[in-house]
């Protein structure tokens, strides 16, 4: 009977697969971002002050999307490539593109923020699956066994309370929006809608750089040489 695979042990062509992904997700994050910087260029006067917190919460996801990006690439990528993993990157970058270049279109961005919401779930499901394909290999040795319960209840809890909340918030916003366009749109009502966005933007970001911190010396442990080890506490 076959032994498998350790799990410290990723070859020529995971390490390639690893530097392909975050190669293309900083790629993909930072067009976005050049994106977004090009309409806050064009906000700067105080009469569209409104539409800063667009702005923030635009920066804010472009790094939480960035950090869960890698995150999950170093915990559980490897050979074979997912092709359909890597075009949800592009995906939801180009809605990035599309919702930061207009971020003083209340109706708009709230509607590309949902179809990334559900993207986002769609995301999620193919890691899970990854990291269910993987089990074998990462569960290879003790301290993998207990990195793979870590991953696979963050990952759960990423798909069933995440996702949903942040599809019923945008679907909730937009139902606002056209419910009550007087007062939301007219009248700036959005802004505090889109400012409750940033804040829960800003959690899952500060969820996420825990989560990934509390991974880190696992990652380094696992997969790292001797170089890469952390030292505790």
């Amino acid at each position: 009977m076959a032994q498998a695979k350790i799990f410290t042990e990723r070859g020529t062509l995971g390490e390639l697969v690893i530097t392909i992904e975050l190669v293309l997700v900083s790629i993909v994050q930072g067009i976005a971002l050049s994106a977004l910087a090009v309409s806050a260029a064009s906000i700067v006067d105080l009469d569209y002050l409104e539409y800063w917190p667009y702005v923030l919460t635009g920066f804010l996801f472009a790094l939480f999307f960035w950090a869960e990006a890698i995150s999950h690439t170093l915990s559980f990528i490897d050979w074979p490539i997912r092709l359909q993993h890597t075009f949800l990157y592009f995906a939801i970058g180009f809605f990035e593109v599309v919702a930061f270049s207009n971020v003083t279109d209340t109706l708009v961005w709230f509607w590309v923020f949902l179809i990334m919401s559900i993207l986002g779930g769609w995301l999620y499901l193919v890691d899970l699956s990854i990291i269910k394909e993987q089990k074998v290999e990462i569960t290879s040795t003790e301290a993998g066994k207990a990195f793979y319960e870590v991953l696979y209840k963050e990952q759960r809890l990423g798909l069933l309370v995440l996702v949903p909340l942040t599809i019923l918030f945008n679907a909730g916003a937009l139902a606002f929006l056209y419910i009550y366009p007087g007062v939301s749109l007219t009248a700036s009502w959005h802004v505090p809608v889109v400012i409750a966005q940033g804040l829960f933007t800003f959690g899952a970001l500060i969820l996420s750089v825990r989560n990934f911190k509390n991974r880190s010396m696992v990652i380094a442990n696992l997969y790292g040489s001797k170089e890469d080890r952390l030292p505790e506490g």
